[in-house]
C-alpha cells in the first residue's frame, strides 16, 4: 500500500510545482488579464457593458503593477486606503471604446479631485510595458490620442490618486477600435 501512495504523491508534489513554475513565469514577464471595459458615450453616459473593477480607489496590487510606480514619491510604499476617497472624487475614461476613424479619435481621463490631491497615473499594454505615463499631476483632464495603441487591443490605466498621507489606487480599461 506505501509503495502505491508514493507515485500519487510524487504526481501531485509535481503538478504543483508545475502550476506555480507557470504562475510565476507569467507574473515575471509582467502579463496581465485585461477581461473588459466600461463602455461610455462621448460625455461618459453608459451605453453597455460595465466592468465593475474600473475605475475605483481600492485596488491592491501585485508587486509586478507597484513596481510601475516606484521611482516616485516614497508614498507608493504605503498601504492602499480600504475607504474610497469622498464621493465628490471620481476618475473615468471617455469614450470608451474609442473609434479612432472619427473625430472623437482620442480618448478622455477625468480625474475630478479636490485642491489637495494629486495623481500618478500610467498606461500599459497586457504586457505592463508602459506607453504613456505622467507623474505629480494635478489636471482635471488628460487626453489620449490613437496614434500609440493598436486596434481592438485591450489596454489598462493605472492610478495612484494622494491625498495628505493616503493613497487610493485604482484602474481603468479602454480600447481604440477601428
Amino acid at each position: 500500500m506505501i509503495m502505491k501512495i508514493r507515485p500519487i504523491v510524487l504526481i501531485g508534489i509535481l503538478t504543483y510545482i508545475i502550476i506555480y513554475s507557470c504562475n510565476k513565469e507569467n507574473e515575471s514577464n509582467g502579463l496581465i488579464t485585461i477581461s473588459g471595459i466600461t463602455e461610455l458615450d462621448s460625455i461618459a453616459r453608459n451605453i453597455g457593458m460595465t466592468d465593475t473593477t474600473d475605475w475605483r480607489f481600492t485596488d491592491t496590487w501585485t508587486s509586478t503593477e507597484e513596481n510601475l510606480f516606484k521611482q516616485n514619491n516614497p508614498a507608493h510604499l504605503s498601504a492602499t486606503e480600504k475607504v474610497r476617497p469622498s464621493s465628490s472624487v471620481v476618475v473615468i475614461g471617455y469614450p470608451n471604446p474609442v473609434k479612432a476613424s472619427s473625430k472623437e479619435d482620442m480618448i478622455a481621463f477625468c480625474f475630478q479631485i479636490e485642491s489637495n490631491m494629486h495623481y500618478d497615473m500610467r498606461i500599459v499594454d497586457k504586457y505592463l510595458k508602459i506607453k504613456v505615463q505622467f507623474d505629480s499631476v494635478k489636471y482635471n483632464f488628460l487626453t489620449v490620442k490613437d496614434s500609440a495603441f493598436l486596434s481592438n487591443e485591450l489596454y489598462r490605466i493605472y492610478y495612484k490618486v494622494y491625498s495628505d498621507n493616503k493613497v487610493f489606487r485604482g484602474h481603468g480599461d479602454f480600447k481604440f477600435i477601428k
